[in-house]
């Protein structure tokens, strides 16, 4: 069995011993800079735009009607939320984890991602269509019909990540390795799945997809 790809990530740098303010999430509203702070156990709906985020805490916190253009977001943990149809088109990510989130219909187009990690997540129709992303980490996470097309992928990992149908057209896979995920169909080309890492199941996969037929004679 082939090694995984070792690649550095760094965690967010936040974590409770901070003596993080406990308040609630209007506090957004209210300035364009926030940090040190704990969000959690809340519903709320938020309109923000380039508004900045830094070692924040969010859990068990429900989106609604929420759409954050342009945010910036650094040292960030989202744990047990809920950002499902929430729309973060031009986001900037940096050390930025999402633990046990629902993310179905997330949209985060246009994105400049370092160092992020999905766990464990609902993230199925999930759209980083025409992303800039390096050091990511998706793993244990349903991402069915989730529509990454025209993204930069650089240094990845997917770790048994649920890819039924995903759309990677124009988004090169060199490097990366699908061997662990599932999938009996992808929207892809030839060439972005050149240099792409498969198992052998797969590869009856793929040959179903670029139309070859295999002799097992």
């Amino acid at each position: 069995m082939a090694a995984k790809p070792k690649i550095k990530f760094d965690a967010p740098r936040v974590s409770e011993d901070m003596a993080l303010e406990r308040v609630s999430a209007d506090r957004l509203l209210t300035d364009d800079w926030h940090e040190l702070l704990l969000i959690e156990d809340e519903e709320v709906t938020l309109t923000l735009e380039r508004v900045i985020v830094e070692r924040v805490i969010f859990r068990n916190v429900t989106f609604t009607d929420t759409m954050l253009h342009g945010i910036e977001l650094s040292d960030v943990r989202f744990e047990r939320c809920d950002l499902s149809n929430t729309n973060w088109t031009k986001a900037v990510l940096h050390r930025v984890s999402f633990t046990d989130c629902r993310m179905m219909g997330f949209q985060l187009t246009e994105a400049t991602m370092r160092h992020v990690s999905i766990e464990r997540c609902m993230a199925d129709y999930m759209n980083m269509r025409f992303s800039d992303v390096k050091q990511l980490l998706i793993t244990e996470t349903a991402m069915n019909h989730a529509d990454m097309c025209y993204t930069k992928l650089h240094n990845t990992i997917l770790d048994q990540v649920e890819l039924e149908e995903a759309q990677f057209s124009g988004t090169s896979l060199k490097g990366i390795s699908l061997k662990s995920c599932s999938f009996r169909g992808l929207s892809i080309g030839a060439e972005e799945v050149r240099g792409c890492l498969i198992g052998r199941e797969q590869a009856y996969v793929f040959a179903h997809i670029f139309g070859m037929k295999i002799d097992e004679a």
